[in-house]
């Protein structure tokens, strides 16, 4: 009797847990989930993955079977994974597997416990994000104060932005006195038959006046390239473009990145213009 009722604590105690429990047969298909696991992968109710392999339920189901094995194997295995909702959406998530054994050593059965961590890993890689565009920015401003003139200032600052960035090349565009058009200044390693031009005769047409009249980015996919607003205080003096390697997409982070390198580079140019001042 007293086996009987630490049996139903412990059977209460996996079902109201906020993490996911699962218990499979040694062939990995499910015969209990709890009502987190349901939750997290976006099920009714435990009729609809009993029975089923619990690799389905993982991103790469082919790693997953490895990872099985290795449970299998050595009767433990601790793991981020990824896991694949019922609406085929991801997440990140902690498994903890155990392989249970009779009082014999003979294996019965697969026990896990899974914590999502999504939230975490989002918030990770925001710190690394926000870490490497101080760095990024740290490198670009050293380059630009250490500058003796607007030119040399410009020409490291791309240097550096395409290098940092890994990629094909890129240019820089200052507006003109008119204040109607644009010039290439400098330009590094453009890809051949690249669309550059030397002068852009009229920045208040579309699409130049998206960024050189408004102040926005842009980010093209064919060709693929970006047009960065480079923003002195109160005011667009060019834009940055830059071509990425190999076809590679500006990420979420990059394009904050190099929104920030465009305000940098403004400022620069504000600096330097300045000190001209002062100097005469």
């Amino acid at each position: 009797r007293l086996a009987e009722q630490e049996l139903r604590i412990l059977d209460m105690a996996m079902a109201s847990s906020l993490n996911a429990f699962t218990i499979t047969d040694l062939d990995g298909r499910l015969t209990y989930v709890n009502q987190a696991f349901l939750s997290m992968w976006g099920y009714n109710s435990a009729a609809e993955v009993i029975g089923r392999q619990v690799t389905e339920f993982w991103h790469d189901e082919e790693d997953a079977r490895d990872a099985l094995q290795v449970l299998l194997d050595t009767g433990r295995y601790v793991s981020e994974r990824i896991g694949r909702r019922r609406d085929g959406t991801e997440f990140y998530i902690m498994f903890s597997g155990n392989r249970v054994t009779s009082e014999g050593g003979t294996p019965i059965c697969l026990m896990a416990s899974l914590a999502d961590i999504t939230d975490q890993k989002r918030a990770e890689a925001e710190i690394q994000a926000h870490n490497r565009e101080l760095s990024v920015l740290n490198q670009i401003i050293g380059i630009s104060t250490s500058a003796t003139d607007i030119e040399e200032a410009l020409e490291g600052v791309l240097a550096a932005t395409i290098a940092l960035l890994d990629l094909a090349g890129g240019g820089i565009y200052l507006v003109e006195p008119d204040g109607r058009s644009a010039r290439l200044v400098c330009v590094q390693g453009l890809p051949e038959g690249f669309p550059g031009h030397s002068c852009i005769q009229d920045i208040t047409v579309p699409p130049y006046a998206v960024v050189f009249v408004a102040g926005e980015p842009l980010f093209f996919d064919d060709p693929l390239y970006a047009s960065i607003p480079i923003v002195a205080p109160g005011r667009v003096v060019g834009a940055l473009t830059l071509v990425p390697r190999d076809g590679n997409r500006f990420t979420d982070a990059d394009r904050s990145l190099l929104v920030a390198i465009g305000k940098e580079i403004g400022s620069s140019i504000e600096r330097t213009m300045l000190i001209r001042q002062l100097e005469r």
